[in-house]
């Protein structure tokens, strides 16, 4: 049976709710709080107050006063708190007699909480647990010698014109001219006169490096061949068509394939290590947790519910996302 100071508070929720609004609700609850009286005593000497069944007991109250003073009682009003705790408790109360616990945001924002806390408290020791050894790097690095290698690199100057008469016979004649100048300028002043490529035309042609294998790169693969066919820097590829374009290159540069040193391998085998435990240990985490929790799907609901979907795209079990980096 409720107590006269819990009655008084409920009537007046019930009757201004729709008139006030929550938030103003929320303030006119604090003051209501003196206005009805304290409730009943406890019989418990371990309980300082009972808020709607929810007892404050001196361990709470102990926590929140080491929370607020940083372990210093003195420096703080010891009633003046409790009525803070008081107050909170209530304002808890009213929100859950209101149903705002059940609006699908706010109980989002409340698992969401528990799951940051969840990974905090059992998944991030593991993971700050993990160590990788030396040993490991050294045999991660001999294993994929290969994967390390670095590819050729070559640097080189471009001379580009769209097609159109007389432009073989105007880059024949700057491939001529660029035997003059020295590898390390690539094409010189000859780029502004005979190229169309806004980058480079004013550095001599100059398009910088460029990885052998790559493809992503914006020039056509016909550059690229060219381009490993020459070795010596200062070398001219032939005039190269592409498209609607005629392009003549220069070599200024060229590094062979190479395997770093160990050392200089180390940091970025290091980290795929990390991250191959890193993602061993979440999924060892994600086990464990499926092993202890019952779960039961219903695929069978799923497709008929969304008859318009794909089932064959129901995803496996896993964790909510929110327990992933």
């Amino acid at each position: 049976m409720r107590n006269r100071y819990q009655h008084c508070a409920i009537e007046f929720v019930l009757s201004w709710r729709k008139r006030l609004g929550v938030p103003l609700l929320f303030a006119a609850f604090a003051g209501l709080l003196s206005a009805c009286g304290p409730p009943e005593a406890a019989t418990d000497d371990d309980v300082l107050a009972v808020v709607e069944r929810r007892e404050i007991r001196v361990a709470d109250f102990e926590r929140e006063l080491a929370r607020r003073t940083g372990g210093n009682p003195h420096a703080i009003d010891l009633r003046a708190l409790l009525d803070e705790m008081v107050e909170r408790e209530a304002l808890l109360a009213l929100a859950r007699r209101l149903d705002i616990d059940a609006d699908p945001e706010v109980r989002r924002a409340m698992e969401n909480v528990l799951l940051g806390a969840l990974r905090q408290r059992e998944l991030e020791p593991r993971l700050n647990d993990i160590v990788v050894e030396d040993e490991e790097i050294e045999a991660l690095y001999q294993a994929e010698a290969e994967n390390n290698r670095r590819p050729a690199r070559v640097r080189l100057a471009l001379l580009q014109l769209p097609k159109g008469e007389g432009i073989l016979e105007r880059l024949n004649q700057a491939r001529e001219d660029a035997r003059d100048i020295p590898a390390e300028d690539g094409f010189g002043a000859l780029a502004i006169r005979y190229s169309e490529d806004q980058a480079g035309r004013y550095r001599g042609g100059d398009i910088g490096w460029l990885e052998l294998n790559d493809r992503s790169t914006r020039w056509p693969p016909e550059i690229l061949e060219e381009a490993s066919r020459l070795t010596d820097p200062g070398a001219l590829s032939p005039l190269i068509q592409a498209g609607d374009t005629v392009y003549l290159i220069r070599l200024m540069e060229r590094v062979e394939p190479a395997l770093p040193s160990l050392d200089d391998a180390a940091p970025a085998v290091r980290r795929r290590i990390l991250m191959r435990k890193r993602q061993s240990a979440e999924q060892e985490f994600r086990e464990e947790v499926h092993a202890s929790i019952p779960i039961q799907i219903f695929p069978e609901t799923l497709s008929t519910r969304f008859l318009d979907r794909d089932d064959s795209a129901f995803p496996s079990r896993s964790l909510p996302p929110e327990l992933s980096d």
